[in-house]
């Protein structure tokens, strides 16, 4: 059975952001297409395999049962409630970010 996947306000937004700079500052409708089309992906993929991706490689991330998936130049980070059969992801990030400090 498949969780349901939540994104959180801040991680709307940050996807949203990214899709803008791609579209506004890059000018590329093909990478900001392909960008969400990735993104929607890998969420179908941790719905039905929550564990799929791997604990953040910040211990402090860890701990919390944090995890990252990549999609493409970006991770978004997410966590999983057993419980609820729920995933909320917190926020989506550029890779080259220091986003530990952003969670």
């Amino acid at each position: 059975m498949a969780f349901e996947v939540r994104l959180t306000l801040p991680a709307a937004q940050d996807r949203e952001n990214i899709v803008a700079y791609l579209l506004d500052e890059l000018r590329s409708r093909q990478a900001a297409e392909s960008f969400l089309a990735c993104f929607d992906e890998r969420v179908e993929q941790i719905a039905t395999l929550p564990e799929s991706c791997p604990l953040c490689r910040v211990e402090a991330l860890a701990r919390r049962g944090y995890r990252s998936a990549l999609v493409g130049r970006y991770v978004f980070v997410y966590s999983i409630d057993e419980q609820s059969q729920t995933i909320d992801i917190l926020r989506v990030f550029h890779g080259s970010q220091d986003y530990v400090h952003l969670l």
